[in-house]
């Protein structure tokens, strides 16, 4: 059971041995960003896609891959550990990158750039400051400071980056150097996770334009898993600021390679005589190929063989956890998300022309396939519920 608890599963599934490499042919995220990042050791990346479809792992293993290389230096960020995502705003990833080179260099039992470590660490818990009338230059500290601004001829096509920003990102540049001089690698990339999860796209762009352009301008390669949104309408044009995106789709089930693969996913974390294979096939086809899914999905159903006082996890058994399951994901959908859904399932089209069509596909209601072109299909836990309401009328 504690193999099978999802919050923890991609970090487990690297250092313990329980990954699993996608079948031949697939989108294999992590060996593009690790071959790209070895061709052009300061470019940015993008890694876009739906909840529990294998971000966080790709990004653990091209961490991995990247270690091999003997000039790069790959620092993991989980943001959503350091910061709340629900107050994300400019500066935020800079500190945190500024934390991270600072841990590296503990670690490695180093007084190199202690002061700008213990800068990042006073930014990240915050500080008081007091400046004399005499010193005083800059608006931020009250009516005793002076500040007078001349406007340029022209106008940049990006804002310069305030005033906070660009002082912490010379100490940044500072970790930046002491890291090269201790690891004796000079490509350092900073992979970034949990900014999918982030609410305010706004917020989301504003660190985009701000923090990742400046940790860019110090020569680093900077890896953000960001949001689905960012793919659809007005955040579209966030993707243009990284050199490459990625899509992470659910692995398809209904090509060959793909209930082999995520069976073997579910036999590294299950025994083989407490999964019957009945139920193994079971729990990859109600995935729909979301590892995540499949690995709670497969949770639920070990609580009810439990229960139930059974030794081994059945088919009856999982088809209690996936009504359950397709049941908690039908809550709070209206009218108009319900024909939606009839829609996809009955004929697989599907066109995301709004909000809430886009909600569909960030909640995994709406699964889309990418393999050469995109195959959508709903949720398969959610399917017979639909097809009795449809029956119903």
């Amino acid at each position: 059971m504690n193999r099978l608890t999802t919050g923890a599963t991609p970090m487990r599934a690297v250092t313990e041995g329980l990954y699993v490499p996608v079948p031949t042919g697939a989108s294999a995220v992590a060996e593009k960003l690790t071959a790209r990042l070895d061709l052009e050791p300061t470019s940015s990346h993008l890694v876009v896609g739906g909840i529990g479809t294998g971000k966080s792992t790709q990004l653990l293993v091209s961490v991995q891959r990247l270690r091999e290389l003997p000039d790069s230096l790959p620092l993991y960020i989980d943001v959503a550990s350091h910061h709340d995502l629900n107050h994300l705003k400019s500066g935020v990833l800079i500190v945190i990158a500024g934390l991270a080179l600072s841990e590296y260099l503990a670690q490695q039992k180093t007084d190199v750039a202690k002061k700008a470590r213990e800068e990042f660490r006073t930014a990240a818990q915050g500080y008081s400051l007091w400046v004399d009338d005499d010193e005083a230059d800059y608006d931020d500290y009250g009516p005793s400071g002076r500040h007078f601004k001349v406007e340029g001829v022209l106008v940049p096509p990006d804002p310069p980056l305030d005033y906070t920003s660009a002082a912490r990102l010379k100490s940044v540049k500072v970790l930046i150097e002491a890291a090269r001089e201790v690891s004796s690698r000079h490509n350092v990339v900073l992979l970034m996770d949990s900014l999918d999860r982030a609410p305010n796209m706004d917020a989301f762009g504003t660190v985009i334009a701000n923090d990742i352009r400046g940790l860019r301008e110090l020569g680093l390669g900077v890896v953000v898993v960001g949001p689905l949104r960012v793919l659809f309408g007005a955040n579209r044009p966030l993707t243009d600021r990284f050199d490459h995106t990625y899509y992470v789709s659910p692995v398809d089930v209904a090509n060959e390679a793909g209930p082999s693969f995520l069976k073997q996913v579910l036999l590294r974390r299950i025994p083989k005589d407490i999964l019957a294979p009945e139920a193994a096939d079971s729990l990859t086809h109600y995935s729909g190929g979301v590892i995540r899914d499949m690995l709670s999905l497969a949770r639920s159903a070990g609580e009810e063989a439990y229960v139930s006082g059974s030794n081994t996890i059945a088919t009856d058994h999982v088809d209690r956890a996936v009504d359950a399951f397709g049941r908690s994901m039908m809550v709070g959908l209206d009218d108009a998300e319900m024909k939606t859904l009839q829609r996809v399932r009955k004929s697989g089209t599907f066109v995301s022309s709004s909000d809430k069509d886009i909600a569909l596909l960030v909640t995994r209601r709406v699964l889309e396939y990418q393999n050469g072109r995109s195959r959508y299909d709903v949720h398969p836990t959610i399917a017979p519920l639909l097809e009795s309401l449809a029956d119903s009328k």
